[in-house]
């Protein structure tokens, strides 16, 4: 994947921050989406078929730009998607330093400008 195309964020065009409700959570306004992620020679493969190291790339240039929120469901890819997603941010050394709200996983890291602190995620 050429990622010398893909856009990046300074400091004049960084996304900002929403509350998540009433919840003490900041997201970022843009979300990378990751239905692309992990797609086969099935139905998620006509949607995208990028694998690790193409998400590896993704997934470093949205935490750079400062995005925390990662939309991802255990229906891309056939679960693909959440397992790559998971690897990015191990790869990436993310893993460990982020939280979750329920009812699915919208992140937060410590490494992204958000003004509130979270404990990290426990199983």
């Amino acid at each position: 994947m050429a990622t010398e195309s893909l856009p990046r964020f300074n400091d004049d065009n960084r996304p900002g921050y929403k509350s998540l409700g009433n919840s003490g959570l900041f997201v970022s306004e843009l979300c990378l989406g990751t239905m692309t992620f992990g797609g086969d020679e099935d139905i998620w493969g006509l949607i995208g078929q990028l694998q690790q190291e193409q998400a590896d790339e993704l997934v470093k240039i949205a935490l750079e730009a400062g995005i925390n929120f990662i939309d991802t469901a255990n229906i891309y890819g056939f679960g693909a998607s959440e397992r790559i997603v998971g690897q990015s941010l191990k790869n990436l050394a993310f893993a460990g330093k982020m939280s979750c709200w329920p009812p699915r996983c919208s992140a937060r890291w410590a490494r992204a400008p958000m003004p509130v602190a979270l404990p990290a995620a426990t199983s």
